[in-house]
């Protein structure tokens, strides 16, 4: 049987070397997702199992003509909604399935923390002013910012990522707040109205979708700040953009946005180009070399142990 590795780059040698005793390994590299499905597209390239990531998405149109040679669809990702398909004859893995394996694996957490700490410091107008002023240092008031020191965070979702984000508040002496799946909206909205900067770590499932909408938004502080580096489902982004647009929060910062692979006329990409109170980064959340080595690696591993005869 034949597996392809969308991006091998990023697997380590020795442990596709295990892996190649038992298939035919495919490794590529592609550069866009349409390549992927380009090259998905020609009747030779059948395959048995399919490795991708965030930036390449499979749908039900495009693995039809596979319904009866692909079995395993293996993502080093905890989100899957960029494998939308629904059918029973495909299992797909992700890092949901190796969760005690990757505990330790930070780097969403520390995004989340260099994005606090851009928006609370006025990053962006700082790095502007320094393009534009080579000997006048004079600090302007648009680049005064806010410290950390005895604010008060909520976090929206202590999982893992979000244990590890209440820690790294803690060593900001902040206050914490949480909100759990067991806890009420009723209880979120007052939480809401204390916070100065609200984290969201929750799942993305369907009925989470908009889970942060007009609502919620209405209860922020004025002043306090939105975080999400989860899925951009989540958020109801026109809500988003009115709450950004008059003023009536400080500002969001945001690693994910609904439909990434669709971004083409993004209201909310517009938004960003123009103004200063919104911070985008293109989905880096895992992206480190050091989260890449062990969810690959232990995702192969689990893969060999689970599923290989």
């Amino acid at each position: 049987m034949k597996i392809l590795f969308c991006d091998a780059r990023f697997y380590n040698q020795s442990t596709l070397n295990t892996l190649e005793k038992y298939y035919e390994l495919t490794k590529k590299n592609f550069k866009s997702n349409n390549e992927f499905a380009n090259y998905l597209k020609k009747k030779k390239n059948f395959f048995s199992v399919i490795f991708l990531t965030l930036g390449f998405s499979l749908n039900q149109k495009t693995i039809d003509k596979y319904q009866k040679k692909i079995k395993y669809i293996c993502s080093p990702t905890t989100g899957t909604n960029h494998i939308n398909i629904n059918s029973k004859l495909i299992k797909v893995i992700s890092l949901k399935n190796i969760l005690n394996k990757i505990k330790n694996v930070s780097s969403t957490a520390e995004l989340t923390w260099l994005l606090i700490l851009m928006i609370q410091r006025n990053l962006f107008s700082f790095l502007d002013f320094i393009k534009k002023k080579d000997n006048d240092w004079l600090v302007k008031d648009d680049l005064i910012g806010n410290s950390l020191n005895n604010k008060n965070i909520l976090i929206i979702g202590p999982g893992r990522i979000g244990k590890q984000v209440n820690r790294y508040a803690k060593s900001f002496n902040m206050n914490v707040l949480q909100h759990g799946d067991k806890d009420s909206i009723k209880s979120l909205k007052v939480k809401l109205t204390k916070a100065d900067i609200v984290t969201i770590h929750i799942n993305y499932k369907k009925d989470n979708i908009n889970f942060f909408n007009k609502s919620l938004f209405s209860k922020m502080k004025q002043n306090s700040i939105l975080i999400n580096t989860s899925r951009g489902e989540l958020i109801d982004e026109n809500q988003l953009l009115k709450f950004l647009k008059n003023k009536r929060i400080k500002g969001a910062a945001l690693d994910v946005l609904k439909n990434e692979n669709k971004l083409i006329n993004s209201k909310i990409i517009k938004y960003y180009k123009k103004n200063k109170n919104l911070i985008l980064t293109p989905h880096i959340g895992g992206s480190t070399y050091e989260s890449f080595e062990i969810t690959r690696n232990e995702l192969i591993k689990y893969f060999i142990k689970k599923y290989v005869n």
